[in-house]
């Protein structure tokens, strides 16, 4: 029975850099292991083609039986592109959806993506029944786990028991990408994790799986028992990887890494000798001085917490008991002492968020703009238990249209809709306002590679110290963040200094120019965050209040209705409110959704013409496979 793997598009933009899926690659080894003949298509190397061209060429020569994809909700239109694709194109292979997708809601997502079987939770053991069922043409009713259609309803079979023997699974198979290809991508500019190495070579691992603790807001797709893998196993994986692909960083994907202080002082202990790089995501307040200092000597460059708000209230209310701001100052604190870069984020929009917690954290985010927080929005994503609060408030009334719509960011606080809008008009100032513009002493071309990159050194607006980094491959209009070398604070960087950008930036604000002189007007689309919108502005040196913006579209309908930087009204992206518009111009901004906006807008009516995206399809950055050395 021959298998195909589809990896879901993640990025839209030549050579971008993604994040691995684990989940798909797990399923291909324990498919593999059971003697299945398993092929795989990723969608991430075809990025500027439609899912069914490349789905009809691979088909056209190549025997399939079954077809598996999944991931996240966030990726609902590039999933649903690879299951219809398949159908049109031969409606006898047999489709199969996973991944936190469809487990978090089960029912929607299976009558709108409409796969033959669906695979519910952890996938390894679930997988291999489904498939040798399916082999042998028998039924699977009996099956724990799965979804499958009976008389035109989905039917759910009972929930599967968690993997216990987290040993027992083979190590994830990483053929199922072009990792020479994923290497490539890597720079210190790709990622905010990727900065402390010239030419990074990252892999993921998880060591654990599920979390211990039960914050309102998160959702855990393998299900809610917290189970470890023994160490032994776990560095087996990781010798695997450094003799196989040569790594330098690991990113450890653990929702919790910090749950056994014990263990992660073995793991730190034990993975120094490896001398790679690695990252972890820790639970505020869990670290002393003895255990931090050992993790820093053993690699350890770069610390994920969960914050979430310095009002004590607020994460009383998102269940993160034992997490107080005294904490946080300290784990922060901490951190900063030992010279470990951190990752945090203040998200707002919590039911218990009042105009007073609000500004209790954004204050404190006033006075420590050096740690680099990013402030945020709650999104309640399905499976939690504020998806479900929102659900019984009456905030998300069409559950489909809320996850089409990527699960935006809600109003669930005792703001009303002008107090939550000042907010989020805040946050956007104050995200561009607390910039650390790093100064760029010297730039040049990197020899070393032959893409285009830029060797710069940069002086650390924190320390003051000047460091070097190589190998700087610009891809998009935007600010970019790094970490510095030398204090492991964050600062920021003005990419319009690289000659490869410069001209984009003035060709895109030229065509904005005349797209506006042209049509008189500008629709913008879809309702970005503030910050970026504002700082895409200042990128291309465009004073954006002199256009005459009549409008923001989007989908959100939460937002609809309300004000977009206290100024412009928010539209549903349909046809009655195109008809308010006389001959409209659209300017797409930064989205994962762009193909899907431009072609909602196209067929409301809108000439092709009269839409322009800022991330259109360029040369940028061309590099081609293979071709990238560093000597």
């Amino acid at each position: 029975m021959n298998i195909l793997i589809v990896v879901p598009k993640f990025v839209r933009r030549k050579n971008e850099y993604y994040d691995l899926p684990l989940g798909l690659s797990y399923v291909s080894s324990v498919l593999k292991e059971a003697g299945y003949t398993v092929q795989a298509v990723n969608m991430n190397t075809h990025e500027e083609e439609e899912e069914f061209d490349v789905l009809a060429k691979y088909l056209a020569i190549n025997k399939v039986h079954a077809v598996l994809t999944g991931g996240l909700s966030a990726f609902f239109y590039g999933i649903d592109a690879i299951l219809s694709s398949v159908k049109k194109i031969d409606p006898s292979i047999t489709t199969i959806l996973g991944g936190g997708i469809v487990t978090s809601d089960k029912e929607t997502v299976c009558s709108e993506l409409q796969p033959d079987f669906a695979v519910l939770g952890e996938g390894e053991v679930t997988i291999k029944e489904l498939m040798d069922n399916l082999k042998d043409g028998r039924e699977c009713n009996h099956i724990h786990g799965i979804a499958y259609r009976e008389n035109g309803q989905y039917v759910f079979t009972p929930e599967r028991a968690a993997i216990d023997d987290l040993d027992s699974l083979p190590n994830p198979d990483y053929s199922i990408f072009d990792l020479e290809d994923y290497f490539q991508r890597q720079n210190p500019l790709c990622s905010a994790h990727l900065w402390p190495l010239d030419f990074p070579r990252v892999l993921p691992i998880v060591t654990s799986r599920s979390c211990p603790l039960h914050c309102t807001f998160c959702f855990h797709p393998v299900g809610k028992k917290y189970r470890v893998r023994s160490l032994d196993r776990v560095f087996d994986e990781i010798e695997d990887m450094i003799e196989k692909y040569d790594i330098n960083l690991v990113f450890l994907l653990d929702e919790m890494m910090s749950a056994s202080k014990k263990r992660l002082v073995e793991f730190a202990e034990r993975i120094k000798k490896y001398n790679v790089l690695w990252t972890c995501q820790l639970w505020p307040g869990s670290l002393d001085d003895k255990t931090i200092s050992i993790m820093k000597d053993s690699g350890c460059y770069l610390l994920s917490y969960g914050l979430e708000s310095m009002s004590n209230d607020v994460l009383m209310s998102m269940k993160k008991f034992g997490v107080t701001r005294e904490k946080i100052e300290a784990s922060l604190k901490q951190a900063k002492d030992h010279k470990i870069c951190i990752q945090g984020n203040f998200i707002f929009g919590d039911p218990a968020e009042t105009v007073e917690t609000s500004e209790e954290t954004l204050e404190w985010w006033k006075q420590h703009t050096e740690y680099k927080i990013n402030l945020g929005r709650i999104a309640p994503y399905p499976g939690t238990p504020l998806y479900d609060y929102a659900i019984q408030k009456g905030i998300i009334k069409d559950r489909a249209a809320f996850i089409r719509a990527g699960t935006p960011s809600l109003n669930l606080t005792q703001l009303n809709a002008d107090q939550y809008a000042a907010l989020l008009s805040k946050m956007a100032t104050y995200s561009a306002q607390g910039r650390h513009y790093a100064k760029i002493v010297s730039i040049k071309k990197d020899d070393r590679t032959e893409h285009e990159s830029y060797t710069c050194d940069l002086e650390c607006p924190h320390c003051k110290d000047t460091m070097t980094y190589g190998n700087m491959v610009v891809t998009r209009v935007e600010m970019y963040r790094l970490g510095c070398r030398s204090c492991s604070l964050r600062f920021d960087m003005n990419p319009s200094i690289f000659p490869n950008l410069q001209h984009q930036l003035q060709e895109q604000k030229e065509e904005i120019l005349k797209l506006h002189e042209t049509y008189g007007s500008l629709l913008i689309s879809p309702s970005i965050f503030e910050d970026k919108f504002l700082e895409y502005f200042k990128l291309i040196d465009l004073d954006y209040k002199q256009l005459n913006i009549k409008g923001i579209i989007d989908n959100n309908i939460t937002r609809v209705g309300k004000k977009y930087l206290q100024s412009y009204d928010i539209f549903m992206r349909d046809q009655e409110s195109m008809d308010k518009f006389d001959n409209p111009a659209i300017l797409i901004m930064m989205s994962l959704y762009r193909d899907e906006i431009i072609k909602q807008f196209t067929e409301l009516g809108v000439s092709e013409d009269a839409i322009f995206s800022v991330e259109r399809k360029s040369k940028l950055f061309e590099l081609e496979p293979n071709l990238a050395s560093h000597g």
